[in-house]
């Protein structure tokens, strides 16, 4: 198998990976939800008295704000002193996700960087892991992407589906750079191990793309 170049080769290591408008879709479709969801973890986390009210204020102002999010500044702004709520890492990852489609990948790297910080080891913050290792390649940083993709495929406590793409990320690199043994390897540890159906098939397929 010839071995890509360029662009070409990232578009080879990218190619399964998804970097739509998810996040940005979710974030608009589903903002009253979000709203209401923080609203009632914290709420529910608080002691009871005077520390509810203290939570019910700091919640109220972080609604308010939210839902007057208009302008990628005042977004930023948002994000940035609410960087330690899950709200904040959802805005970091739409500013993260425009910024990739834009082709600004330094930025886009920190914005996710900053998103999966805030998100921890939840299903979104696994896919703003993915997003910062993506934006890493395309970015030229293709070493420290690959380091990205082995700590993420090695977080025992995080979402299947975000360890399986970082290993078959980490297999197309290897693939990429004719390194058929390593590729094999992490091919493996797909389909062998405890993912689902749809990721222990494409696993197979690209075993089967490595043998033409």
């Amino acid at each position: 198998m010839e071995k890509p170049k360029g662009n070409e080769l990232i578009d080879e290591v990218l190619r399964s990976a998804d970097l739509s408008d998810r996040a940005w879709m979710f974030l608009n479709k589903y903002k009253k939800q979000i709203i209401i969801w923080t609203t009632a973890c914290c709420v529910v986390l608080a002691t009871l008295g005077f520390s509810v009210v203290i939570y019910n204020s700091e919640i109220e102002a972080m609604q308010n704000a939210f839902t007057k999010l208009e302008t990628d500044e005042q977004k930023l702004a948002f994000a940035k002193k609410y960087k330690s709520k899950q709200l904040g890492g959802i805005v970091f990852m739409e500013l993260a996700d425009r910024a990739y489609r834009a082709g600004d990948f330094e930025t886009a790297a920190g914005m996710y960087n900053d998103a999966r910080v805030s998100l921890g080891k939840s299903i979104p913050g696994g896919r703003a892991e993915i997003g910062y290792s993506m934006a890493l390649l395309r970015a030229g940083k293709t070493d420290l992407a690959k380091q990205s993709l082995l700590k993420l495929s090695q977080e025992s406590s995080m979402p299947q589906g975000a360890k399986a793409e970082a290993l078959m990320l980490l297999a197309r690199l290897f693939c990429s750079h004719n390194d058929r043994k390593n590729a094999n390897a992490v091919i493996e540890q797909v389909a062998s191990g405890n993912f689902s159906k749809n990721w222990k098939t494409r696993a197979k397929d690209l075993r089967r793309e490595m043998e033409i």
